[in-house]
């Protein structure tokens, strides 16, 4: 006596396979449209340049990935909402800090400002008669240049 057993467990295991095959590709596919496409981008601080690749897809991006914070008074070119481009330049250029005297009262300024005259007018300071400056500790004359700091 012979007995036949037929069985259909191949051709469905093959379907099966295809499938998490098919459902792998899609998946990789769909998550490759998603994200951004990698860029290069050349990014330079304090006179400091270096180019990243990233795949953020805008300045501020850029700058979260990089840990790069910034104060209110520092100028990113372009804005920190520009759409990021393969081959872009971002250049940020960091207010520096000057501690401003005026009658003995003490505090802290930010500025881009290059001459003594262009710091006070931009705190709104008006000299006198008689008002004396000092940058560092020596009279100063209004076109004084301010040092730069390199941070």
């Amino acid at each position: 006596m012979t007995a036949t057993v037929e069985t259909r467990r191949a051709p469905h295991m093959l379907a099966v396979a295809v499938s998490v095959l098919l459902a792998v590709a899609l998946l990789a596919v769909g998550v490759a449209l998603l994200l951004p496409p990698v860029r290069t981008v050349t990014i330079a601080v304090a006179g400091q340049q270096v180019t990243v690749e990233t795949r953020g897809r805008r300045v501020r991006d850029l700058l979260a990935d990089l840990g790069i914070r910034l104060r209110p008074e520092d100028r990113v070119r372009p804005a920190v909402d520009t759409p990021l481009q393969a081959g872009m330049r971002v250049t940020i250029d960091r207010a520096r800090p000057v501690v401003l005297d005026v009658s003995g009262r003490r505090r802290v300024h930010y500025t881009h400002a290059r001459t003594l005259r262009a710091l006070l007018a931009e705190v709104g300071i008006a000299l006198h008669r008689g008002d004396r400056v000092y940058l560092n500790g020596a009279p100063a004359a209004l076109d004084t240049p301010l040092p730069l700091v390199r941070w």
